[in-house]
């Protein structure tokens, strides 16, 4: 990918996507110089992107304050949904270690989906994004966005295949735009620190 030697397409591959993006943003932003505003993203989004490549992940893109993580593509690594799940764990904590020495204190909410997904180059051969595409994607983006300041929200294939690396309750079943039936859901209670 980093030499450029990547065509446009793309292959089935088991991939856990983690959604993280900052709640109450568009209000922090109103009135505010946007020298700032992009001085204290970039604070935020630097320090969340020493974690997620500390665990391997690979950020597919940032969209204003929020971050698209892969775990499973381009490469998997065996248990990628056990990363995924524990980076999302450590980005939730060192936000909050930030918060606490912060004028600007910023609350972040977390969604994951793991699955069957199409991964690959979208776009142009002279101008392309490495993406996944797929259901699932669209899962951890809702539950994302209802995830409450704090709360990292994970889907029931994520819950089966990071049963060894967190623990989790079951929250009533969601209601999701795009979903014809309630989506089983579960919250992210804890997690083991190992990882190799």
């Amino acid at each position: 990918m980093i030499a450029g030697r990547v065509r446009l397409g793309g292959e089935l591959r088991e991939v856990t996507v983690v959604f993280c993006d900052i709640r109450g943003y568009t209000p922090m932003t109103v009135g505010r110089d946007p020298v700032e505003v992009i001085e204290i993203l970039n604070g935020h989004l630097s320090a969340l992107t020493h974690i997620v490549q500390a665990h391997r992940g690979v950020i597919s893109q940032f969209a204003g304050d929020a971050i698209f993580i892969l775990f499973g593509a381009p490469k998997s690594y065996g248990d990628d949904a056990e990363r995924a799940v524990r980076c999302a764990w450590a980005m939730m904590r060192e936000r909050e270690r930030m918060n606490s020495g912060s004028s600007e204190p910023l609350r972040v909410g977390i969604g994951i989906a793991s699955g069957r997904m199409v991964a690959g180059c979208i776009g142009a051969e002279t101008r392309n994004d490495y993406v996944v595409v797929g259901e699932r994607v669209n899962l951890a983006a809702r539950l994302c966005s209802a995830a409450a300041a704090g709360e990292i929200l994970i889907d029931a294939e994520t819950r089966l295949r990071a049963a060894n690396a967190a623990s989790s309750e079951a929250l009533e079943p969601l209601s999701l735009k795009g979903f014809s039936e309630p989506v089983p859901v579960f919250r992210i209670l804890g997690v083991q620190d190992s990882l190799s």
